[in-house]
């Protein structure tokens, strides 16, 4: 997948082809902190309309609880 990203961005966004292994690298990275992102439950993907929505949680998923709450 990271290649494929990689390969889009060259071709339609015509950026240099020697940028290539940045941009897998740069793929990858991404791909990473998304799951771990969502492994953690920071974020929650949605299907809406039959299409995958990102929603981010932010601060309250990680602590269980809003900031005002005693």
């Amino acid at each position: 997948m990271p290649t494929r990203i990689a390969d889009y961005l060259i071709a339609y966004h015509k950026i240099d082809p020697r940028m290539k292994p940045f941009l897998i690298n740069l793929a990858r990275k991404v791909k990473a902190r998304y799951r771990m992102r969502r492994h953690r439950g920071r974020i929650e993907v949605r299907i809406i309309d039959g299409k995958e929505q990102v929603v981010n949680l932010g601060y309250e998923a990680e602590t269980g609880r809003e900031e005002g709450a005693s």
